[in-house]
């Protein structure tokens, strides 16, 4: 079973919008847009940013998937995982911010952080996986270097 799943997901992967190490895919694309030209890892003060960003011309741009982690109370190193309890505690959300709706409740969700160096400049990169209430599921890789911004 988990065999069949684990092929099911690589046939996603090869579907899945954006450049190489920066994806987002999902049954969560029936329902919503997941395109988006850049990810864009953030500092926050304590917070990690990883913003899939779509810019849309004359406006501001939709942020398809944003995935937040409050490191403040965190121990994260490099090969770290974050698991569902993390986001029930509001330690990790996930939003969509743009014109076409909001994501449903989380009913399961893990962040994996391959690269972990969370300064201006570090590199982050990793994946997560989403399971949603409705059944629905996203996935994400994301890659970069971190650049800091006090907003």
């Amino acid at each position: 079973m988990r065999s069949g799943i684990y092929c099911l997901l690589l046939l996603a992967g090869v579907t899945a919008c954006g450049d190489g190490d920066n994806a987002l895919w999902g049954s969560m694309d029936e329902l919503y847009a997941l395109d988006f030209e850049r990810v864009d890892i953030v500092k926050q003060l304590a917070t990690l940013r990883i913003e899939y960003v779509k810019p849309i011309k004359g406006s501001d741009p939709e942020l398809p998937c944003k995935l937040a982690v409050n490191t403040a109370n965190l121990k994260i190193t490099d090969n770290s995982d974050l698991k569902t309890d993390a986001f029930t505690d509001k330690i990790v959300t996930i939003e969509r911010v743009a014109r076409a709706g909001e994501f449903p409740p989380l009913e399961s969700g893990t962040v994996h952080f391959g690269t972990f160096e969370f300064e201006r400049g570090g590199m982050v990169n990793g994946e997560f996986s989403i399971l949603f209430e409705n059944g629905r599921t996203l996935f994400g890789n994301f890659n970069g270097a971190v650049e800091e911004r006090s907003e």
